[in-house]
């Protein structure tokens, strides 16, 4: 294990957040465009998170979450500045694609199968793991099982575990699956959208004695 654990927040919806969040050590940032989310944020809230980001760091990533978008839907967000794309949805490789961008492919799966096939992403720039839950996607606070581990290890590309994960049980995730990065989300929040600072510091002191 190396210090080089990449970590997503994802599903800000205050500037305030995006603000000082911006300021860690974290890889990027997520912005949720399904409009069928708690943490949806629109285009206009979208652009104004990612000048702050600019404004703070402009290593950290701007990733935004799609679900099954329109092609319409992608462009937009990639105008508005985003530097990731994240299909967390059932799009093709063909879909995914096609815009010329670095993006995340999600699997949710529910048996090693919609793991394996994450393969035929070559143009993934990284893969992510979430746990599943019948018509919503991501943000659930499930935890990936178990049994997946061994699966997820064998992926050719970089990959974030997401689920549930918080300051109680990533020390745990991270020793069992060594993954490329985390991915955070309800495990770090107050209420749905509304991150907790105290949440993500006491996550980060673990990472920081674990690492």
């Amino acid at each position: 294990m190396t210090n080089r654990l990449m970590i997503k927040i994802c599903g800000l919806t205050r500037e305030e957040d995006v603000d000082w969040i911006a300021k860690t050590a974290v890889w990027g940032i997520g912005f949720v465009l399904w409009e069928k989310s708690s943490r949806f944020v629109s285009w206009e809230q979208l652009a104004r998170f990612i000048h702050v980001v600019k404004q703070n760091n402009s290593r950290v990533k701007t990733v935004g979450v799609f679900v099954n978008p329109k092609r319409s839907q992608v462009l937009q967000g990639l105008d508005c500045g985003l530097s990731t794309i994240q299909f967390h949805g059932e799009e093709s490789v063909e879909f995914c694609d096609s815009f010329n961008c670095d993006y995340i492919k999600v699997a949710r799966p529910q048996n090693i199968e919609d793991i394996e096939v994450l393969g035929a992403y070559e143009g993934a720039s990284y893969f992510l793991i979430d746990a599943f839950a019948h018509n919503q996607y991501g943000g659930t606070g499930r935890k990936v099982q178990d049994h997946f581990y061994e699966s997820i290890k064998s992926l050719s590309k970089p990959t974030f575990i997401a689920g549930g994960i918080s300051s109680d049980n990533v020390a745990a995730i991270v020793r069992k699956l060594n993954p490329d990065g985390i991915d955070l989300s309800s495990g770090v929040e107050s209420q749905p959208g509304i991150k907790s600072k105290e949440d993500i510091t006491n996550l980060f002191g673990v990472l920081k004695n674990l690492l």
